[in-house]
């Protein structure tokens, strides 16, 4: 956060085990540019599409993009009712389109994640 500012312009959230696993197993300075791309989200109104880009035909999933040591990381999240990003998973990007397999899980603890939520807010 920056010093003086009390308020970030969204919150980021972690659900699941699979962007954690992921971020764990790659590289100090890796996890150095993810943490800087998620403060950027964090902190800025407008987010650069190189950052963070909505994915087409994936039900609102978007892509957070980080480059390092020559390698594509990519982190799969979506926003939830409270603006508030919520991150699924992530992994090393080796072609141009992002791996089926990966879209389905983060579709499926998106849908999981809502569930969960929608039982906290009825109980």
């Amino acid at each position: 956060m920056i010093p003086g500012n009390n308020r970030s312009v969204r919150k980021v959230l972690f659900f699941g085990e699979g962007f954690e696993t992921y971020l764990s197993s790659c590289s100090e300075k890796t996890k150095k540019k993810f943490i800087m791309t998620l403060w950027l989200i964090e902190e800025l109104s407008q987010v650069p599409v190189a950052k963070l880009k909505k994915l087409t035909n994936a039900n609102g999933l978007y892509e957070i993009r980080v480059k390092s040591e020559g390698n594509e990381h990519r982190a799969l999240c979506f926003f939830n009712s409270d603006n508030e990003l919520v991150v699924v998973t992530g992994f090393q990007k080796k072609s141009q389109k992002t791996p089926r397999q990966q879209i389905i899980n983060a579709l499926y603890l998106k849908r999981t994640y809502e569930n969960v939520k929608k039982q906290n807010n009825n109980s």
